[in-house]
């Protein structure tokens, strides 16, 4: 809501995904989509919450008849992180579960 104000306290995400092929999975999304500015027919936006903005991004909310055009977008998520984690296959875990 607009009208809350901010209390100072830090907000925090944590995302997780799990994938069969990281490359045609997340990192397409991230590519293609998030920080794509020319995604779906537009010429200079980001993803507003995800995409890798600087505080002078634009948002273009489409419409069919009327765009509207949101200027100087501030930076709503700082990456603190990442990495990539590996599990074992379904096949290797049902091998440990059977092995023991």
């Amino acid at each position: 809501p607009v009208d809350i104000q901010d209390d100072g306290k830090p907000r925090g995400l944590h995302f997780f995904s799990i994938n069969a092929n990281i490359r045609r999975q997340f990192e397409f999304l991230q590519e293609t989509w998030c920080n794509n500015p020319r995604f779906n027919s537009l010429y200079d936006n980001k993803d507003p919450i995800i995409g890798d903005n600087d505080g002078s991004g634009h948002m273009t909310i489409q419409r069919s008849l009327i765009r509207k055009r949101i200027n100087n977008l501030p930076r709503f998520v700082t990456v603190k992180g990442g990495g990539y984690f590996f599990m074992p296959s379904i096949t290797a875990m049902q091998f440990m579960v059977n092995c023991g």
